[in-house]
């Protein structure tokens, strides 16, 4: 068994970001994802920690979601 190391998204982004449709433009859209359980949204802290006890449109319980066409 060998052991694999995780793939690496920010080079993979980065290298498929040099071939992009330069045509095309980028969507960037914000997102907040809510809990049913703790009626509050799930926020990361700048310590890396995940909770669910943001308000609605606090700071760490954004999540930016920008689309590419990765060369196509």
């Amino acid at each position: 068994n060998s052991v694999q190391s995780p793939p690496n998204f920010k080079q993979h982004v980065t290298e498929q970001s040099r071939l992009s449709d330069r045509m095309s433009r980028r969507l960037t859209r914000t997102y907040q994802l809510y809990s049913r359980t703790s009626g509050k949204h799930v926020q990361v802290l700048p310590n890396k920690k995940i909770n669910a006890m943001a308000g609605d449109g606090d700071e760490h319980a954004k999540l930016i979601v920008e689309t590419d066409t990765f060369g196509s």
